[in-house]
Order: structure tokens, then C-alpha cells, then sequence
């Protein structure tokens, strides 16, 4: 049996099961890969704020989202007692301060560096947004042993 696969399928397959199994994991310079863990809050435990300063009022988030008239959706997050610190990521944790990171139905997206961030290329359904507030050092801010989170869902009609 004599078979000849060109260039362009063989692409075409390869960009397919990327997309299928999820290639676009998070990659960041120390190499860990962020995206590779489903597990909702992956490899790094909560931080407890008053564990690390008993004295810091403890962070709260929420969020909004809007349908962009263009393309897609803007989100737009609303913390109190945070500041978002990118220049400070894998620095010491100081309370209060950090990123925040995006899972789309208990999958990691992305981290978030500031209060809005665009999302796109949704297949018609419903999807659950969470947001977390993380430390310097990736672990979700806690209080109480609850996750510093908000949820909020959209529903992607058929364009």
C-alpha cells in the first residue's frame, strides 16, 4: 500500500490535535508550564493573606463581561485591597499584591496582568470564567481557606 501524505495535511492534522489536546499551555521563563495543570488552582497551594501579614486587609474580586462589538468578549476585573504587580512576578509575596490568572471551565487561559483582558474564538455554548487572585509567586490568595476567586459565565450564540 503505497501512501503519500502531503506537506499541507500533514499540517493541517498537526494544528488540529494541538488545538484538541490544548498546546497553547502557558510557558513562562523559569519553564514551568502553567497551562499544563486542570486541576482548577494547579501545583501551587493557597496562600493565606494573614499568614503572611496579619495586619493586611484581605483582597477581594469581581468581574464583569461584555460582548465586544468587533469581535469576542472584554473582561473586565474589579479588585479591592490588590494591585496588580507584573514586575514582580517570581519576586518575594508581599500581601495585597500579585496577578491574576484566568480559567475558562476549570482549565488555566492565561495569567492576567491588569483589570481588563479581551477574549476571543469561543465555539457557540456556555462557558464558566473564573478569576484568581495569585500571588507573586502563582498561589492563589486565600482567606479563611477560600480561594480569592469570582465565576462568572457567558453564553457564545452561533454568529
Amino acid at each position: 500500500m503505497n501512501l503519500r501524505i502531503s506537506h499541507k495535511t500533514t499540517l493541517s492534522v498537526l494544528l488540529a490535535s494541538c488545538f484538541l489536546i490544548g498546546c497553547q499551555k502557558e510557558t513562562t521563563g523559569d519553564g514551568h508550564h502553567h497551562g499544563a495543570h486542570d486541576d482548577g488552582h494547579h501545583a501551587h497551594k493557597p496562600l493565606e493573606v494573614s499568614d503572611l501579614d496579619s495586619s493586611a486587609p484581605i483582597p477581594a474580586v469581581s468581574a464583569t463581561v461584555t460582548q465586544d462589538t468587533m469581535a469576542g468578549w472584554n473582561l473586565h476585573i474589579q479588585t479591592e485591597n490588590f494591585v496588580f504587580t507584573p514586575e514582580k512576578v517570581n519576586l518575594e509575596n508581599i500581601a495585597g499584591e500579585g496577578h491574576a490568572h484566568l480559567y475558562i471551565n476549570g482549565h488555566k487561559l492565561s495569567r492576567i496582568y491588569s483589570e481588563w483582558y479581551h477574549l476571543n474564538n469561543f465555539r457557540p455554548g456556555k462557558y464558566d470564567l473564573m478569576v484568581t487572585l495569585n500571588a507573586n509567586d502563582h498561589s492563589p490568595w486565600a482567606h479563611q481557606g477560600k480561594v480569592i476567586s469570582t465565576t462568572i459565565s457567558i453564553k457564545q450564540k452561533i454568529k
